[in-house]
């Protein structure tokens, strides 16, 4: 699309203009399946492979758990699948809500042209806020799904480290299910939200789940 714009003249945007580029931008010009689809889908993966031997490794320590290559694929193919089901459209949608914010406030093409290559929408710290994000939300479902289906793990501890909003204040030192952790990997996007196993007798010990 910046190519599209870089071939007419820097006269003032009217508003056929306008109206021109948010339709192309709508219409998909910005073609996230065929771009960026696979390269995610190897991050996750790569990410939902390393948490799944982690978790394995600690799960051993509570009880005998064994997963075979075939488990581990099909398990690391369901949370990849499923996480990219939100993943793809989301970053689709915030990247086209804020460059069409740059076509609705740009005076003239060269603005607009400048104004979307600078875009954080497009920048390089984006993506790496992106992988952040997806590395610890990955870590999180992988190893709840993995404790799932060992069905040796009881539940599990709650840490959320040195946060100060009022809902992971009270999550820190929590014991949930494995359900409920599940269902609340992350708080928000930056939040640093870790589980550890616990077996069923230190689930009684901590005086069993403060959240089901």
């Amino acid at each position: 699309m910046v190519n599209q714009v870089s071939n007419t003249s820097d006269d003032v945007l009217s508003k056929p203009d306008r109206v021109k580029m948010l339709l192309l931008l709508l219409l998909g010009s910005f073609n996230f399946e065929q771009k960026f689809k696979p390269a995610l889908i190897k991050i996750l993966e790569t990410y939902s492979s390393e948490s799944l031997n982690q978790a394995s490794k600690e799960i051993n320590k509570i009880g005998c758990f064994n997963i075979n290559e075939q488990q581990k694929e099909n398990l690391i193919n369901d949370i990849v699948d499923n996480r990219m089901s939100f993943l793809l459209p989301e970053i689709e949608r915030v990247t086209k809500e804020k460059i069409s914010n740059d076509i609705s406030t740009a005076n003239n093409k060269k603005e607009l042209i400048n104004a979307i290559a600078s875009s954080y929408a497009v920048s390089n710290d984006r993506v790496n806020a992106i992988k952040d994000i997806e590395q610890r939300t990955i870590n999180n479902s992988t190893r709840i799904e993995t404790a799932k289906i060992s069905e040796i793990v009881g539940g599990v501890l709650v840490s959320d480290g040195q946060e100060f909003d009022e809902p992971c204040i009270e999550a820190d030192g929590q014991v949930w299910s494995l359900d409920y952790a599940g269902d609340n990997i992350l708080q928000h996007p930056r939040c640093v939200r870790q589980f550890t196993f616990l077996s069923s007798d230190e689930v009684k010990e901590h005086g069993g789940f403060d959240r089901k």
